[in-house]
């Protein structure tokens, strides 16, 4: 390739990882020179970017699992001393969640976890590795750490898919997806 003025030193770096996944970057050795191809959309990369400066925003909820949710309504609604009407209005602590700035535990230990400035979030394979370390006694000095999947990004666990996705990494180092729960959930175990 060469350009008008006759030159021709340009380095071109592909990157594949499937037909969803590729970039083609072209770049002459300045970096404001830089030209980056993709297939992700820009709008899309720019929301969820934001996690590599602390605001975990885009991941944001609560997760749970369908065997929880019905031991809450085995409960009759009052799990953990809550009223059924706390359950309906979102008003509970039971459900572990990420919110702007780390992480909630839920009902069993009421640990929180937060981003640490000396340790901020990675884009590793298209989707982003944060750790979170504990800011209080039901945290039991622990660091968690989390994979946030962009929709459309291919995952630790080989799936690409069109919603966005949480990874919890447990000791072993084997990663478990966490289940966003669904609006109204409890609607299904009345």
């Amino acid at each position: 390739m060469e350009k008008a003025d006759g030159y021709s030193n340009f380095i071109i770096t592909l990157q594949y990882v499937l037909a969803s996944d590729m970039t083609i970057k072209m770049s002459n050795g300045v970096i404001s020179h830089e030209m980056t191809f993709t297939k992700q959309k820009p709008a899309d990369n720019a929301t969820y970017d934001v996690v590599l400066k602390e605001d975990l925003t885009p991941f944001e909820g609560t997760f749970s699992t369908d065997s929880f949710n019905q031991s809450i309504a085995d409960s009759d609604f009052t799990l953990g001393g809550y009223t059924s009407e706390d359950y309906y209005q979102n008003r509970t602590t039971v459900f572990p969640a990420i919110t702007k700035n780390g992480y909630w535990n839920g009902i069993i230990a009421h640990g929180k976890f937060a981003i640490d400035s000396s340790d901020l979030p990675k884009m590793v394979n298209h989707y982003y590795e944060v750790h979170l370390p504990g800011t209080n006694t039901g945290a039991n000095n622990a660091t968690l750490t989390l994979y946030l999947v962009p929709p459309n990004v291919n995952g630790p666990d080989g799936i690409t898919s069109d919603d966005r996705r949480v990874f919890f990494v447990v000791h072993s180092g084997k990663s478990t997806l966490l289940k966003y729960q669904a609006d109204d959930w409890w609607k299904a175990y009345q």
